[in-house]
């Protein structure tokens, strides 16, 4: 009889139990130990709409966590999803925070992660959200279209 190989998951869209990624190694950590004992081999972190500012901090923390290793579940990046998205459809997303994008705003999130900013989610019919598409793509960032109210 054939020894069956065992199976693994990559997921992509993580979040921590309430919701809203800190960015903190010691979370991040957490994350990847849980994530691995249920068969998940890597995934991204995933960000909630905030504040830039919090958000930058949120970023940083993932990477330091992501280049330190973790000792579960790799942490292949982050994805940030929001806060490009359309209020209309914020589900549990914070409205107040939600914004159009600035290419100052990806610019700061590219340079504090580099190769680690691996997905997006925007409302691409969001106040010129589209226009930035290719750009994002054009740095290996995978764009997803979420909480949207596009036709």
């Amino acid at each position: 009889m054939e020894k069956q190989q065992p199976v693994w998951f990559h997921n992509a869209t993580v979040y921590t139990p309430g919701g809203v990624l800190h960015g903190g190694r010691l979370l991040v950590r957490g994350m990847s130990q849980f994530l691995a004992s249920h068969g998940t081999r890597a995934f991204l972190a995933t960000t909630d709409t905030d504040e830039r500012r919090k958000l930058a901090g949120v970023v940083q923390g993932i990477v330091r966590a992501a280049e330190r290793g973790t000792a579960g579940a790799e942490c292949a990046g982050f994805h940030l999803e929001g806060p490009f998205l359309n209020p209309v459809r914020c589900g549990a997303q914070n409205p107040a925070d939600m914004r159009p994008i600035s290419k100052d705003e990806l610019d700061e999130y590219l340079a504090l992660a580099g190769d680690l900013f691996r997905l997006i989610t925007l409302a691409p019919e969001y106040e010129g959200n589209a226009e930035y598409i290719d750009y994002l793509v054009g740095k290996g960032v995978t764009v997803s279209i979420g909480h949207s109210d596009a036709e």
